[in-house]
């Protein structure tokens, strides 16, 4: 039937062909989704994951299957419950995994995190497939990872997405807040077809301009920078006196001199204090008022000086006494151990690493550095043995390329207290962490990022 087997499904505000292939031989074999390349970067994955209605139970049954044992043995006769959930469930926004995993622990008492099913070993009919269109309607790609896709074309679909009309919101030059306020979205046609288009405000140096960015993430990243920017703008005076009084600067800046110059580091430091006054942690603002009333926080810019000089200040004191400690030690200690501990105060206060620390952990990093010495100090025998359990988690981040996304930020400050609890415990962490809860961490910012 057409409610069980539709001709189209909505995704990004546009509707889109289903075509049908049931051959388990063939490449398309399920349901195939023909996604035009113009709104490929806005598809959402987890409306994927729910392939169609007629073929919900059957997923729900290989999910149930694709549990660990320990758990699988709870869901028994595993097709009553896939019957069961199939006749419960629909696509709400969230992944079908998420609502599987509340759905079953309602039912069983069994706590399933969304982690513990093992997607990628189920059958391919069982995962929507993607035909990536062009303006004419021709396919010119087909596979079933979105992400990869996305990736693929990523450039060619944000150059498509600029040769448009300019729309009416945009401008260059701006300076102050003398426009009207900023919807978190708007559509545009482009290729016969509604796409949805974010409004950002876009740092140019001495001014913003305003731009239509054509993904949601990559549009509230760069609105951030650019609100900071014109909130810099607006606060000139105070951002000179920030500039000038940062406590201790011309002693610590000394300290970093093998890093990167002084005036990089005065301003990384200035922008990082206007970033964690006005921007961390706060909604973004979209109007004038809004504006008008997040100049006022310029009362708080001292305090917030006051406290980052100091951090940084420790620091980087801190951290040069361990490179030169490190030093030493290369002469005729554990190579394993200077490498690893070398590799980390690189992550940490590497070149620039102010553009990178949000508030929240550059006010935990004299505990990361302490637990680095505490580290040096005893030389556990077991040393060797937890750089390889630390390795695992920071090489998938690498690995992924993610290691300064936004998304994966949670995951990347967890490995830093993982490693405190496995080096230096009786320093205690900040939050709980383990293996299993980072690789729990992990799936959370991929599925994001998918």
């Amino acid at each position: 039937s057409e409610a069980m087997y539709p001709n189209t499904i909505e995704i990004a505000e546009a509707k889109l062909k289903l075509d049908y292939q049931f051959d388990p031989q063939h490449e398309h074999d399920g349901v195939s989704v023909n996604i035009p390349m113009a709104i490929l970067r806005q598809v959402d994955r987890s409306r994927l994951d729910w392939v169609i209605p007629g073929l919900l139970e059957e997923k729900c049954l290989a999910m149930i299957k694709s549990l660990p044992k320990a758990l699988r043995k709870n869901f028994v006769p595993a097709p009553d419950y896939a019957k069961a959930l199939a006749g419960q469930i629909e696509y709400d926004g969230r992944s079908l995994a998420e609502v599987m995993s509340e759905k079953l622990f309602r039912q069983s008492g069994v706590k399933v995190q969304p982690s513990d099913f093992q997607e990628d070993g189920i059958d391919h009919h069982l995962r929507m497939n993607i035909k990536v269109l062009n303006d004419q309607g021709d396919i010119v790609d087909t596979g079933r990872d979105l992400a990869a896709l996305v990736e693929k074309y990523n450039q060619r679909v944000e150059q498509q997405f600029k040769q448009r009309d300019q729309h009416t919101l945009e401008r260059v030059g701006v300076t102050q807040w003398d426009f009207e306020a900023l919807p978190e979205e708007i559509l545009l046609k482009q290729s016969g077809i509604d796409v949805r288009g974010y409004p950002a405000l876009v740092d140019k140096g001495d001014s913003v301009a305003i731009e239509i960015i054509d993904n949601k993430v990559s549009a509230i990243e760069l609105y951030e920078v650019g609100l900071q920017r014109l909130l810099t703008l607006q606060l000139s005076d105070q951002e000179k006196y920030v500039r000038k009084n940062i406590p201790g600067f011309k002693r610590f800046a000394l300290f970093y001199a093998t890093t990167g110059s002084s005036d990089e580091l005065l301003n990384d430091l200035v922008a990082a204090i206007f970033r964690y006054t006005f921007i961390e942690s706060q909604s973004l603002v979209r109007d004038r008022d809004g504006f008008q009333t997040r100049l006022k926080q310029k009362q708080e810019l001292i305090n917030v000086m006051n406290s980052v000089g100091k951090l940084v200040g420790e620091i980087l004191e801190r951290g040069l006494s361990i490179q030169r400690h490190l030093k030493e030690m290369a002469k005729s200690h554990n190579q394993a151990l200077v490498g690893d501990v070398s590799a980390q105060l690189d992550q940490l206060i590497g070149e620039r690493f102010l553009t990178r620390v949000p508030f929240q952990w550059i006010k935990q990093m004299p505990r990361h550095l302490k637990a680095i010495e505490y580290r040096m100090e005893k030389q556990s025998p077991k040393d060797d043995e937890m750089i390889g359990l630390v390795r695992l988690h920071w090489q998938r981040l690498i690995d992924s390329g993610a290691h300064h996304d936004r998304r994966t930020q949670q995951y990347r400050w967890m490995i830093e207290e993982y490693r405190v609890s496995l080096f230096a415990q009786p320093l205690g962490t900040s939050m709980p962490v383990s293996a299993k809860r980072l690789d729990k961490e992990w799936q959370g910012s991929a599925n994001a990022k998918r």
